[in-house]
């Protein structure tokens, strides 16, 4: 007996599973965590409040009236509360337009807050992977592609390694529960034909934030016999 819906696409597949393949995972990022670190939140408090600082300094030195100092201190803050509630703004719809999904045969990304964009990335792509995880149980999944592999820095961003413009790391940011994804993408890497042995190492940086994470090379079945 054939199911009526089974002609439906998975949510966050372009098309649907070939025979064989099974999702292991699907999950989207924590709009909060995007807000903090990858739109860098807690910077812009920090910047407006050397502002508001500096301008407390510099009034009680010249001995400017306390009404120019009140008017400045709203200007900034309303500044600063202007600026958070755009990146926020920004981070939610980042976050619900976004679902990664990891298969028995690839990654795939699905993003995109204008123009809907599908990455597919075979596991035999991968040459590396890690987990740069923080106290609040998120983590930023790096997969580096290997060599040869052609992607655009800025067609990836946010769902990317920062600051590796030249061979971009396409990245799941800011995933719920990582240490557990982390855990099912390696057994997903060993089970693939090109590995013998690889796994996701495990980065917990100082403070909880991310840091540069560090990468152990899959090891080929070639190399392991």
């Amino acid at each position: 007996m054939s199911d009526d819906f089974d002609f439906e696409t998975p949510t966050g597949i372009p098309d649907q599973l070939p025979v064989g393949e099974r999702i292991m995972w699907q999950g989207s990022p924590r709009w909060a965590a995007l807000v903090r670190h990858v739109f860098h939140a807690d910077k812009i408090v920090a910047y407006f409040g050397v502002l508001i600082a500096a301008r407390l300094i510099v009034a009680w030195y010249d001995g400017l009236p306390l009404s120019d100092v009140f008017a400045t201190i709203v200007a900034l803050s309303i500044a600063a509360a202007l600026a958070l509630a755009i990146i926020s703004a920004m981070a939610w719809q980042a976050a619900r337009t976004t679902v990664y999904t990891l298969t028995t045969r690839r990654v795939v990304m699905r993003y995109g807050m204008a123009l809907p964009v599908t990455l597919n990335i075979p596991l035999t792509r991968i040459s590396n992977a890690s987990l740069a995880a923080r106290k609040d149980a998120t983590g930023d999944i790096v997969l580096k592609p290997e060599a040869g592999t052609r992607l655009a820095y800025i067609m990836l961003w946010p769902h990317v390694r920062a600051w590796h413009l030249s061979h971009p790391e396409p990245s799941l940011r800011c995933v719920p529960d990582a240490d557990q994804v982390a855990v099912l993408l390696g057994e997903a890497l060993q089970a693939t034909a090109s590995y013998a042995t690889t796994s996701v190492v495990r980065v917990r940086p100082v403070g909880g934030t991310v840091s540069s994470p560090t990468y152990h090379p899959a090891t080929p079945l070639a190399a392991a016999e």
